[in-house]
């Protein structure tokens, strides 16, 4: 059985497919209904139990920003 997946965040196919065995789980963000044909400048978005063909262009996923420390930072004075 071929799975089709799609985003987390977003719902929109990620093009990406896997092959699992007849009658196995469908993992989460996966689901074993093909994704349609889809025009150019339309995109494919997963809503339960099909997909949907909208020309809204996914959106950004947010990116995740790790905190900078400098080794030289003191730490805070604390005032009692």
């Amino acid at each position: 059985m071929t799975l089709y997946g799609f985003s987390s965040l977003t719902a929109y196919s990620t093009n990406a497919t896997q092959e699992v065995a007849d009658g196995a789980g469908i993992p989460a963000f996966w689901t074993d209904v093909p994704v349609p044909s889809i025009p150019d400048g339309m995109f494919a978005r997963w809503n339960y139990p099909d997909w949907v063909i909208t020309d809204v262009e996914p959106p950004v996923p947010p990116v995740i920003v790790e905190p900078v420390v400098r080794v030289d930072q003191t730490p805070p004075t604390v005032i009692a």
